[in-house]
């Protein structure tokens, strides 16, 4: 019944793991259970892993479930900043955490990484995330 895992998801997200095949592609049973735990991200069904609005709202409840979404989110600069954002409005040392899941091109993309920049966030490892210490020493203090 729709209204049960409605409930359950409501007070537990990932009960979504639970739930039949139709509920993980109810798009308002899968947004109710990552606004209560991200990760529940999970187990929703492929295409809604790959909706905009479902994985901005995981990443913002929780930045590591940047993971469970789409390749093609992984790769949107919205999305991933979004989980940066919140890792660090967490006050928790996320952010590195949840950019291993981002696409590595994003941090070839000038714009992306002086948003990093901008917000602090950029990874102390730069060859972990495929930029060179050159790279970055010419990006923080490109003009804007």
């Amino acid at each position: 019944n729709r209204d049960i895992v409605l409930a359950a998801v409501q007070k537990a997200g990932c009960a979504l793991r639970f739930a039949s095949r139709a509920m993980r592609c109810d798009r308002e049973v899968v947004f109710v259970a990552v606004s209560s735990d991200g990760a529940a991200l999970e187990f929703a069904a492929g295409y809604l892993r790959g909706e905009e609005e479902i994985v901005t709202h995981a990443v913002r409840n929780c930045p590591c479930a940047l993971r469970f979404a789409s390749e093609s989110l992984q790769g949107c600069a919205d999305v991933v900043l979004a989980a940066v954002e919140a890792a660090a409005a967490s006050g928790k040392t996320e952010e590195e955490d949840c950019l291993r899941f981002a696409c590595t091109s994003l941090f070839h993309n000038p714009s992306f990484v002086q948003s990093l920049i901008a917000k602090d966030t950029l990874p102390f490892d730069f060859d972990a995330f495929g930029i060179s210490a050159s790279h970055h020493r010419y990006l923080r203090h490109a003009p804007e």
